[in-house]
């Protein structure tokens, strides 16, 4: 269990996960951290997640299951539905963008090329989805099985 609001941040690249971790330790550390690097482990952690994460970071770009396809799958279940989803990509092409928007993300950034950007994103991401944002309630089925 989590005492910290939970950010779930799914991306493949081990590199991006680190620097994220930094600058979220650094901006914002209220918030607690949990990885991990495919949509087969997205889906294994929320299903074992109590409380479930109070935001989801989506990388597009992500083997055997990409980012629409995860998004697709969370926005069809039940029970992770609601849960806000940000995707965090490198890309800057529009119309990946308006089909994330089209699939349900709740927003899309550009992940920043330097890390005093990311630090800033972090922070705002923070105060604005864990501080700001009135979130429901989010608790986790254990009848659902994605292992």
């Amino acid at each position: 269990m989590y005492s910290l609001p939970l950010i779930l941040i799914v991306d493949d690249d081990e590199d991006d996960r680190l620097m994220l971790e930094q600058a979220f330790a650094e901006k914002a550390p209220s918030c607690q951290l949990a990885c991990v690097s495919s949509g087969a482990e997205c889906f294994r952690f929320l299903a074992q997640s109590d409380p479930l994460p109070a935001l989801i970071l989506l990388d597009l770009n992500l083997p055997a299951m990409n980012g629409f396809e995860i998004l697709h799958q969370l926005r069809t279940t039940p029970q992770w539905k609601k849960l806000p989803v940000v995707i965090l990509s490198t890309t800057r092409n529009e119309q990946q963008i308006n089909q994330a928007y089209q699939d349900g993300a709740n927003s899309f950034l550009t992940k920043p090329s330097k890390f005093e950007d990311l630090t800033h994103m972090a922070g705002v991401l923070c105060s604005y989805w864990l501080n700001l944002v009135e979130l429901p309630v989010f608790k986790a089925r254990r009848e659902t099985s994605y292992v």
